[in-house]
Formats: C-alpha cells, structure tokens, sequence
C-alpha cells in the first residue's frame, strides 16, 4: 500500500498492480488526495480502474471437476493462501469446496491423500514440498509461470488453472493507458484453461503458454 502511495506521489499516471492484500490497496485509494488510475490483476480491488482476472467461482469449479475426474477415494486438502485478506484465492477456494462437498467427497485441514491450491505461489510451494518429501499425493493449482509448467509436464502437479501471462499483461496496460487517457474500457474475465501434463504441447496451448 505505502509502495503505490508513493508512486501516487511522485506523478505516475497510472499503475498495474498485483495486491496480496486488496483491501488496504483500496483504503489506500480512498484516502489519498491524489489517485492516478490503478489496474488490479488476479484480484478486484474497491476504488480501482479495472480488474484483469479469471472469473473466481468458475475457475475454483472447474478446478474442483478435474480432481474429481480423477478421484477414488480419500480426503482433499485445499490451501488457503488468501490469508482472509485477498478475496479472489478465498472465492476460488469456496467454490471448489462447494463442489467437491456437493460430490460427497471429505475436505480435510491437515492429513489428506489430495491436495488443491488456489494460487501460483502456493501451488509452487506445494509442488516443491511434494517433491523434498517424495510423496505420491495428487497436486492440483493455479498458474503459468515456467516452474509450475515444468512440474505439471513432469506429474508433479496433475492439473492446473492456467491463462497467457503475456495476454494478461497486455490487457491491464492497455487498460491503464485508456484509463490515463480518460477513455472508459470495459473489461472481461480473462480466459482460463484447465490443462494436464499430457496438453501441453497441443498447438493452442502452446500458444497460450
């Protein structure tokens, strides 16, 4: 927060933002003097110009579906990395438990035999700790960066959320300068895909990746 008050501060004529924690984004917002457009990504914040992200509900369901194409039996951890404060990892969250409670499958808090995480930090911890432990555990998560990728096409991770960074990217600048400009630009829920190891090398995906 204090970051893009300076920012603020010092003239920028807009900003692209990622927050972990939207709500002091937004108090930031409507406690300065003076605010420049702010484009949120992956999170809507109160106040700002526009979101780019991937419809919440949507993604944690059709999260949730490719588990449960894949599940036998046994008790689905689900990471909340959202902390209370970013609402979209919370939403992704509920709307896969909503699902899987739904398909009579057990959520667990702590011992589990599948585990799902909402966000690309948290599935690439998971993925990491999976492979220092050398556990078998199905990992399904959320994101695009190369680390994730590799460990999807390896069977580290079962399946994930994924979108093009890259289309993301050029949509919140896009929007940013429209936004600096004075011209109003509406946005759409970005595009997602849900891919397993074996998609990867499908052309659209390769584009999109």
């Amino acid at each position: 927060g204090e970051l893009l008050r300076r920012e603020m501060e010092n003239g920028a004529d807009a900003a692209v933002i990622v927050p972990a924690d939207p709500d002091a984004i937004a108090s930031v917002l409507s406690s300065s003097a003076e605010v420049c457009p702010i484009v949120s990504m992956e999170s809507p914040v109160e106040g700002a110009s526009g979101t780019i992200f991937a419809d919440t509900v949507q993604l944690g369901t059709e999260l949730a579906q490719a588990l449960l194409a894949d599940w036998t039996s046994g008790r689905v951890l689900l990471l909340d990395s959202g902390g209370g404060v970013n609402h979209s990892i919370t939403a992704r969250l509920e709307a896969a438990r909503s699902v899987l409670e739904d398909a009579g499958v057990p959520v667990a808090e702590r011992a589990c035999q599948w585990v799902m995480a909402f966000d690309a930090p948290a599935t690439l911890r998971a993925a990491e700790g999976k492979e220092l432990e050398q556990l078998s555990v199905p990992l399904y998560g959320v994101g695009s960066p190369v680390e994730i990728i590799t460990r999807l096409e390896q069977g580290t991770i079962s399946a994930v959320a994924t979108w093009s960074d890259y289309a993301a990217g050029y949509l919140a600048v896009e929007h940013a300068v429209s936004a600096a400009r004075g011209k109003d630009r509406a946005t759409a829920p970005l595009s997602f895909s849900i891919l397993r190891g074996e998609d990867i090398y499908e052309p659209n995906n390769q584009k999109m990746l």
